[in-house]
């Protein structure tokens, strides 16, 4: 293992939070309000049911490395992380720290919405096991990415999906972030926001047989899904008219696509044998402030800590989780009908104050002095339900509006 001080470690910027043992470890990208890597939480409970001793396994967009380490000390081998980056920086660290310099590789440079790229970096069918977790909302073209991770995957291997998603909605729909006045994820290149649906539906398209989604409360923003690799005919739960589809692109040589869906029901790729023995359905939840994983290198989470203002930014954190669902309440799939603006406003500040978890401000404009009416109104609602949050309590109110 490569000796490295805390202090070392600390001048990085990580995306993942990384506990390296020995007293050492980083904080990621998420708040110390949040458990770190709670969009990872589903596939962790994926994994507590899955042998991954022996199996080829791909950590697609993998940043720091995180998931490439678990999925190693689980047995995986060989395992490679790859990333649109070129180079990681924080990879190369964290791997050397963790002594996995000459068992992980990495394979930079990788854009996997480009198919013929993809083949000359990893090939094909080379995979028992995929995580695709934070990338696919980032993407201009989803459904083919998901074609093309088909095509890393032998048949019968696993692939876990992590992404942002749209939960005010149980239509097949994919809704477009960028278009909106008021977007979900006021983040530049999130593009695309499919709802679980839609998100299940494109997955059989791509020849895949959905086993198993875990939703991460609270709040309806993040859903990991676990799906098999098969033949289009095996895949369970498909449309009459994806059905149709089969039947009219799965020719050989059809005259758009040649042989690429005839080769998803005919290929002849040695089956896999890695095993799903968990439950399987698509109603699940977890609540990441009342789980604990149990996976290597995640840090443990104590619930915040204390002292006032600890106190403090919980109270505002769950005032947001409180608040913000009934602000944003349901619209038409066409959106003519506008939100109050009064609802807007208030939304957007609770949204403002959250992302920097500052102390709240003496009221001295309009969007403070409704941000303080609304943590006060709160505080009374909870008050009156006989429930006061505290440091380790945040939880969402009764209030929350049912999604």
């Amino acid at each position: 293992m490569h000796a490295v001080t805390q202090e070392e470690l600390n001048r990085h910027r990580w995306f993942h939070g990384i506990d390296f043992g020995n007293g050492l470890s980083v904080k990621g990208r998420i708040s110390e309000t949040q458990p770190q890597n709670y969009t990872l939480f589903g596939i962790y409970s994926f994994l507590e049911h899955i042998d991954l001793q022996g199996q080829r396994a791909l950590d697609i967009g993998t940043s720091s490395g995180l998931m490439a380490f678990i999925l190693k000390k689980k047995g995986a081998a060989p395992v490679i992380a790859a990333d649109i980056n070129e180079r990681s920086l924080n990879f190369e660290l964290s791997r050397k720290v963790l002594g996995y310099e000459y068992e992980i590789e990495f394979r930079g440079g990788l854009d996997i919405q480009d198919r013929s790229l993809v083949s000359s970096i990893l090939g094909e069918n080379e995979f028992d096991f995929v995580n695709f977790s934070g990338v696919l909302y980032h993407l201009l073209a989803p459904l083919e990415s998901l074609f093309i991770c088909r095509s890393l995957l032998r048949r019968g291997s696993l692939i876990c999906v992590g992404t942002c998603y749209d939960g005010n909605s149980n239509e097949p729909t994919l809704r477009y972030n960028m278009g909106d006045s008021e977007p979900e994820f006021n983040e530049p290149t999130t593009y695309f926001l499919p709802t679980l649906p839609a998100l299940l539906a494109m997955l059989r398209s791509a020849s895949f047989d959905p086993l198993a989604a875990v939703k991460i409360r609270p709040g309806t923003r993040w859903v990991n899904v676990l799906a098999r690799a098969v033949r289009p005919s095996e895949v369970r739960g498909k449309t009459p008219l994806q059905r149709l589809h089969d039947d009219y692109v799965g020719k050989p040589n059809h005259h758009l696509y040649g042989n690429r869906f005839h080769r998803l029901e005919h290929g002849q790729e040695a089956p896999s044998s890695i095993r799903y023995t968990g439950p399987e359905g698509f109603d699940r939840e977890i609540d990441i402030y009342n789980w604990q994983p149990a996976v290597p290198f995640q840090p443990r989470w104590s619930g915040g800590g204390g002292g006032g203002a600890e106190a403090r930014r919980s109270s505002v954190a769950a005032a947001r989780l409180a608040l913000l669902s009934p602000l944003r309440r349901r619209r038409s799939p066409d959106r003519t009908r506008p939100r109050p603006r009064w609802r807007r406003d208030l939304a957007m500040s609770i949204d403002k104050r959250w992302s920097s978890y500052a102390p709240l401000p003496a009221p001295g404009d309009r969007p403070a002095r409704r941000l303080a009416a609304a943590v006060t109104a709160s505080r009374l609602a909870w008050t009156m339900l006989g429930w006061t949050p505290t440091p380790n309590t945040v939880r969402p109110s009764p209030l929350r509006a049912s999604t």
